[in-house]
């Protein structure tokens, strides 16, 4: 889970079944499976793929909400100051799965989300607002502002076998981010030509950038938005809109702590269309305390609830006490515990 919704991953539970001797196992795509050790939720995930490898052995693949979010699509639009929680609550109303939004009261987004899947809208929503997205231990989607509250220390003892320490020598140079600003235009273009098309009824037109000020000729506009047009074309059927701009610039902050002779190391973001003059200072300030922290720490720990995005103490064998946040975790069951190699940061 990031912190800063730069992306958000499909959580997976793969595992084999030994079947009864005497029948057969079907798995119907996304068949919900609810994983629990004893009574402690660990996730819902829904059936991705499986295959019969024996008698009585199957291989089944499955993926959490998040990957349900990527498999529907989302018609997006231009915004303007549009409340983000009641925006990412009707994508997930459309994709017909439950979330909870904790912390995002009042925050809005502005910009532009082009055509794409839900999961990608949900990014660039949470991403502009510094949320963060997860559906683990959980049967929901959850969507938050991370806490810096520690909430455990780990001890040696808890640790099953060391810890790998990585990168620690890597240094951030700078960050680079664009801010975008939409802006009407009186450029035109043909969007629709049924010479071209053909012609017909509840014909669903895409675009490939974002539009306004839609006319046709010899055919009606059932429906409109920035991102398309469902029309009536006739013989002859133009339709046409205006184009807006996209006016970007950049701003940026550097490492004082660099070196001559560091190696060039430049975080860039620039796809994140719903960046804009209104919360891009605040974003970059966020984006520089997370990117600055390179290292990665690699344990294998015994959980009691703790999730990706905690932020947790970690006790080393050479390098005392450190404070990070949990980026993921790889569960192995060993009994009651719930034992899980955890990558933090």
């Amino acid at each position: 889970c990031s912190p800063v919704s730069d992306e958000i991953t499909i959580d997976t539970m793969d595992f084999t079944l030994i079947g009864d001797e005497y029948g057969s196992y079907v798995f119907r795509s996304k068949q919900p499976l609810t994983l629990y050790s004893d009574d402690e939720l660990l996730g819902v995930f829904f059936v991705k793929s499986y295959e019969r490898t024996a008698q009585r052995i199957y291989s089944v693949a499955s993926e959490d909400y998040i990957g349900l979010l990527d498999s529907v699509v989302f018609s997006g639009g231009i915004y303007s100051s549009a409340n983000a929680a009641e925006l990412l609550s009707a994508i997930f109303e459309s994709a017909n799965i439950p979330c909870e939004i904790i912390g995002l009261s009042g925050k809005t987004v502005t910009g532009w989300i082009p055509v794409c899947t839900c999961r990608e809208a949900v990014r660039q929503i949470c991403f502009a607002v510094g949320a963060a997205v997860s559906a683990a231990r959980s049967d929901k989607v959850r969507i938050f502002v991370p806490s810096d509250d520690i909430v455990r220390k780990f001890t040696l003892a808890e640790t099953m076998q060391g810890q790998t320490l990585t990168d620690r020598d890597v240094k951030l140079t700078g960050l680079r981010l664009t801010l975008h600003n939409y802006v009407k235009t009186d450029d035109s273009a043909e969007l629709y030509k049924a010479a071209d098309s053909g012609t017909g009824t509840g014909i669903y037109v895409e675009f490939s950038e974002p539009m306004h000020g839609f006319s046709i000729t010899n055919g009606t506009i059932i429906s409109s938005g920035a991102n398309y047009a469902v029309i009536t074309a006739q013989s002859g059927c133009v339709l046409s809109g205006k184009k807006y701009r996209d006016l970007t610039q950049i701003i940026s902050k550097s490492n004082p702590l660099t070196n001559v002779g560091d190696p060039a190391n430049i975080v860039e973001v620039k796809d994140m269309m719903l960046v804009s003059v209104s919360n891009g200072q605040a974003l970059l300030e966020s984006l520089w305390n997370y990117y600055v922290k390179c290292g990665t720490i690699m344990s294998e720990l015994v959980l009691s609830g703790e999730r990706p995005c905690d932020m947790v103490t970690l006790s080393t064998e050479y390098s005392g006490e450190i404070d990070a946040r949990i980026e993921s975790e790889r569960y192995n069951l060993y009994g009651g515990a719930i034992v899980a190699q955890v990558v933090a940061r």
